[in-house]
């Protein structure tokens, strides 16, 4: 009997052992299996959702950016990959898209060559992974299930921007100017249609500077380039053809263009013109749009770009004419312009009126219209500053200008002389680069402590005393609080012919 409990016991022990071993094995295999599944989802959610070339926050209406070679990076993208899954797959407008972007905070990673950026939206009020295709997006996830990872994301993007300078802008503005009835030497700019389309970004005022100067290219003097191109980067481009419309997105730039610019056979009147695109976009990902592009004669003769202020207007059965202060590098009969019903003028300008500012381009006609009047040019492109807002901008570029301490270059217009040491002078002040009127005039005071030079920094003489009409730079006494702050100069260096 004993004999017989220690067989079976003995094969109870050896099927115990058996099962062990099989047991151990299929766990084995199912942790393998389990082990290749997961490791198939993370390669599937790292081919979805690539390392970036850079990653874009917008938190609380400010923009900021890391590279790879932030310490974060790397936990962030792990984060971004280990939360968010395709739940959905819905398509959403570029409209849609832009409302998004304009209300809530999100993560973008940005891809350097191509723009197929994804787009995080993080809010608890509004989650969802956006994947941007040529016109819109694809919608991969409209609903947080990991609400815990979510706040983790969030508060590692914050805690990632919290002592990071907010230098990205995002605005954007277009200008178009003066055509050129030649093809210049384009060999700083990349071709991105042969014969047609030439194209250059610029990062930095310098650059920009060079450029214009090199191509003998002129914009409109109202705006401030060089403050500009502080939060900006330009797109500058000689084209034959015009604008239609452009789009600006932080991983891309869409230029749809229309029309040709001239309708002679292997003639080349390349219109200069400029994208101004906040800092924060991608320029390396341009897209250019050719498909309404067709010849069209809409220009009589070159086209030439104005700017100045009204001095009067005429009107005769819904024809405006007018006439402006013109640069001494334009012709002077450019002065008189006719505006019609087809001139386009910027949105939001309002109606022309004497002392406003405007500027735009004008086509040459030269011809006797409808009334009998004289036509030379005509209007094709207007934009109007209004009188109170002009003087404004100019009160301000003035406060500006006095924040220095120094005025160079100016004009003493006049000088009232209370005695041998004392006394004051009247200087004009030109505010445009072209301005041939002075914007505004300046009294400054003088005295015996007043220092006078000549010879442009190197005080070729002392004592020179005072020299209506000539050219000085003026250094002024500080503080200068406003403009209701008396003016005392401290050194007048003239400057040397």
């Amino acid at each position: 009997m004993n004999k017989k409990k220690l067989i079976v016991c003995i094969v109870l022990g050896i099927i115990a052992i058996i099962l062990v071993i099989i047991g151990h094995f299929a766990f084995k295999d199912l942790n393998n299996v389990k082990s290749t599944s997961s490791q198939k989802s993370n390669e599937e959610i790292e081919q979805k959702i690539a390392s970036p070339d850079r990653i874009v926050f917008k938190i609380d209406g400010l923009y900021y950016e890391i590279f790879n070679d932030n310490s974060q990076y790397e936990e962030l993208v792990n984060s971004i990959r280990n939360t968010y899954f395709i739940n959905d797959n819905e398509t959403v407008s570029e409209k849609d898209v832009d409302e998004l972007k304009g209300n809530y905070n999100f993560i973008e990673f940005d891809y350097n060559k191509i723009s197929k950026n994804h787009i995080f939206f993080f809010d608890d009020s509004n989650v969802k992974w956006l994947f941007m295709q040529d016109d819109g997006a694809i919608c991969y996830l409209n609903t947080a299930e990991k609400s815990d990872d979510l706040k983790n994301i969030g508060d590692l993007a914050r805690n990632i921007v919290k002592d990071r300078e907010n230098i990205l802008y995002d605005e954007a503005l277009y200008r178009a100017n003066n055509m050129y009835s030649f093809l210049p030497a384009v060999a700083d700019f990349k071709e991105v249609k042969k014969d047609d389309v030439y194209v250059k970004v610029l990062e930095n005022y310098e650059d920009f500077k060079t450029i214009i100067d090199r191509y003998k290219l002129s914009f409109d003097t109202n705006l401030n380039y060089k403050e500009l191109m502080n939060r900006h980067k330009f797109i500058l481009i000689l084209s034959r053809y015009d604008i239609l419309d452009y789009k600006v997105n932080i991983g891309n730039v869409k230029i749809n263009f229309q029309g040709k610019a001239n309708i002679e056979a292997d003639s080349y009147e390349l219109i200069p013109m400029i994208i101004s695109v906040g800092n924060v976009t991608n320029t390396n990902a341009i897209y250019y749009n050719y498909d309404n592009v067709e010849i069209v004669d809409n220009r009589y003769g070159q086209t030439v770009s104005f700017n100045g202020i009204v001095r009067y207007i005429t009107q005769k059965e819904n024809v405006t004419y007018y006439t402006y202060s013109y640069t001494e590098e334009d012709d002077g009969s450019l002065g008189i312009i006719k505006q019609n019903s087809s001139t386009e003028v910027v949105p939001g300008s309002s109606k022309i009126a004497v002392g406003d500012w405007i500027s735009g381009t004008a086509k040459y006609v030269n011809k006797i219209d409808e009334n009998g009047e004289e036509v030379k040019y005509e209007a094709s492109f207007i934009n109007v500053i209004p009188k109170s807002e002009y003087l404004a901008s100019r009160i301000k570029s003035l406060e500006n200008l006095l924040e220095s301490g120094k005025l160079e270059g100016v004009e003493i217009v006049s000088y009232n002389e209370k005695n041998m040491n004392s006394g004051y002078v009247i200087v004009g002040i030109k505010f445009g680069e072209n301005s041939t009127d002075y914007d505004c005039y300046l009294k400054i005071d003088y005295d015996s402590y007043t220092e006078s030079y000549l010879g442009m920094g190197r005080h070729i003489r002392g004592d020179y005393g005072i020299h209506p009409h000539e050219m000085v730079d003026i250094t002024l006494e500080k503080p200068i609080n406003n403009l209701l702050t008396s003016l005392k100069a401290t050194m007048f260096e003239y400057i040397a012919d």
